[in-house]
């Protein structure tokens, strides 16, 4: 399998466990997820997940950043009701992040494997830089 993937420009695969089944998704290795795509792909992630938002960090030269970002309508009334004007994937738009151990964020981008952090729960050390 890996191999015919790599001859279709799959660089990885994953599956993701669901109710009654498992998607499977293929990251292409020829470029990465730019615009519309990019902008579906998000906005296709928080509907299946029912997520407030769902950002794609991109690495450049050592360095992540957000490539992409998208807030589902229903989260930004929520918090436009409560006073707040920016979402939280607004505000992490302007951060960038040594895309190494020291965050989560790199620590994917190196080790290619998910990371799950349950909001209600203090984060796992050195998931978040200081």
């Amino acid at each position: 399998m890996t191999q015919d993937a790599q001859s279709f420009g799959i660089k990885t695969i994953h599956f993701a466990p669901f109710d009654g089944g498992v998607l499977e998704y293929g990251v292409s290795g020829v470029g990465a997820l730019t615009d519309t795509p990019l902008e579906a792909t998000l906005k296709m992630q928080c509907e299946a997940t029912n997520a407030a938002y769902a950002m794609y960090w991109k690495e450049t030269a050592g360095v992540a950043v957000v490539a992409g970002r998208y807030v589902a309508p229903e989260h930004a009334a929520e918090l436009r009701k409560t006073g707040k004007k920016v979402t939280f994937a607004e505000a992490s738009q302007a951060l960038t992040l040594v895309a190494d151990e020291t965050s989560g964020v790199g620590k994917v981008l190196i080790n290619r494997e998910p990371i799950f952090v349950q909001a209600h729960h203090p984060a796992p050390q050195g998931l978040f830089p200081p």
